[in-house]
């Protein structure tokens, strides 16, 4: 959610983004310092706020076709698996493999580990979120 701003009241939108691109478009670079990096070249970026569902996913799928996931051999979508978006996987890559993100993998084990043991422990949870 982000915070919106409008005649003396703050109120919440639902902000929507996504970013395409293929493995060709990663790229590995040795910084100066020896370091090596990664840059994706060439992405495609899709955001939106409190658009709703169908406004993105059409900005979304238009996206995905202008880096022709089509002729991709393996199509990935990096989640949170929210009921929304796994429609649209259904719906416009249902061949894609949907890996869940870290963030929300975490949370899911902190709650179930919690469920489990009966422990609340969310200082251990934030440490493995970071």
């Amino acid at each position: 959610m982000v915070p919106i701003k409008g005649d003396g009241e703050r109120d919440f939108k639902e902000m929507k983004s996504s970013l395409v691109h293929t493995r060709d478009d990663i790229v590995q670079k040795i910084s100066k310092n020896g370091k090596e990096k990664i840059e994706l070249k060439n992405k495609r970026f899709t955001a939106s706020i409190g658009e709703g569902v169908e406004n993105f996913k059409k900005m979304f799928y238009a996206q995905a076709k202008k880096k022709e996931y089509h002729s991709a051999k393996k199509v990935i979508l990096l989640t949170d698996r929210a009921t929304w978006i796994s429609k649209i996987k259904e719906e416009y890559f249902s061949k894609a493999i949907h890996i869940l993100d870290w963030y929300m993998m975490v949370d899911y084990l902190c709650k179930t580990t919690n469920a489990l043991f009966r422990e609340k422990n969310t200082l251990k949870c934030e440490e493995v979120g970071k």
